[in-house]
């Protein structure tokens, strides 16, 4: 029986560009199916480095309770990393990587020269199969998925993880969330939600970079139909 369903990744995960997240986002929907509680421990910007940390000590915290917990696993950019930097009240995180500064903008950054794409991708599916290893040793429920990247397109197959990540079953890799949700026009996006405009201010920004309560819903219906056909669980 599942009781948990334990999620983790970036701004997708949390549900941002949908409306009511607790209620409509894709971890909501699979606690739903199970009558299972919603346990969110994605963070906007958050980066595979973040989700590996929060899945780990979840983990360690909660060994009674992993037989009725399902893991939900949103593969965030592989170009976002964890610093952590001290600031004057002790330890200062900065989960989107893309820079890291102290707090008011007192230290400041830039990393961009240091991002390399063939390391960040090799980063990624490292902690992927760190996050596998961890979950068959404790003979876990989980999945996995991308969210923003097609991970497995930007791999080269050389790659030393290559085969033993994409052959994992457990992880959904045929396209992700944001392929899925695009080109514009199928209503997948939040931008096409025009409930999203009631009552938003004149500084309102479309958004189309994230999906939409539709595209919560009709992704939760493409991970279902997978999870199903390969009994997973």
């Amino acid at each position: 029986m599942i009781k948990n369903i334990v999620s983790s990744g970036c701004s997708f995960v949390v549900g941002v560009g949908c409306l009511s997240p607790n209620n409509t986002r894709l971890s909501a929907l699979f606690a739903k199916r199970y009558n299972a509680e919603d346990i969110n421990l994605a963070k906007s910007g958050g980066s595979n480095d973040r989700i590996v940390r929060k899945i780990v000590n979840w983990i360690v915290g909660h060994k009674d309770k992993l037989d009725e917990t399902l893991f939900l696993i949103g593969v965030s950019e592989p170009k976002r990393f964890e610093i952590w930097a001290e600031d004057d009240n002790g330890v200062y995180q900065d989960a989107r990587g893309y820079r890291y500064s102290r707090k008011r903008g007192r230290y400041h950054r830039d990393i961009s020269d240091a991002y390399n794409v063939e390391m960040s991708v090799e980063a990624t599916l490292r902690n992927i199969f760190l996050l596998t290893t961890l979950f068959e040793k404790y003979n876990c429920k989980y999945l996995i998925f991308d969210s923003i990247d097609n991970i497995k397109k930007i791999t080269r197959r050389k790659d030393k993880y290559f085969d033993v990540v994409f052959g994992n079953k457990n992880y959904y890799s045929q396209e992700s969330w944001m392929e899925f949700c695009l080109p514009r026009g199928k209503g997948l996006l939040a931008a096409e939600d025009e409930r999203m405009l009631i009552g938003a201010s004149k500084e309102y920004k479309e958004d189309w970079r994230h999906p939409s309560t539709k595209g919560n819903q009709k992704w939760f219906e493409v991970l279902i139909d997978y999870v199903e056909e390969n009994k997973l669980w």
